[in-house]
């Protein structure tokens, strides 16, 4: 038990230094996100996904968990159409276009 005279805190304070975590650990040894994943590093990074790749496969599973109405809606946003520009020697070659969409359905 403490003394009658000290404070609250002053009990607090002699109690012994907390021991490291995990996120104490991390903070520690790495700076950035970038290069080798460590054991601290998040599942989808150890797994060899970018983040682009994960939320992919996440929204995919999230909508085939929905029940019908629903189900067929999200499906529906999942289209996607863009004009990919590539350069060889530096001069623009002609746009190609990345859809999942029928030609019918593109703008």
């Amino acid at each position: 038990m403490a003394p009658a005279n000290s404070s609250p805190r002053a009990a607090c304070s002699e109690q012994p230094p907390r021991k490291a975590t995990a996120h104490s650990a991390l903070h520690r040894t790495s700076k950035t996100m970038s290069g080798a994943p460590s054991r601290f590093s998040s599942f989808w990074r150890r797994s060899g996904l970018n983040y682009l790749e994960m939320i992919t496969v996440a929204s995919t599973s999230m909508r085939q968990c929905l029940k019908e109405p629903l189900r067929t809606e999200a499906l529906g946003r999942t289209s996607y159409a863009f004009r990919e520009f590539k350069f060889e020697n530096g001069v623009e070659q002609p746009p190609e276009t990345v859809s999942n969409m029928p030609d019918a359905e593109r703008d």
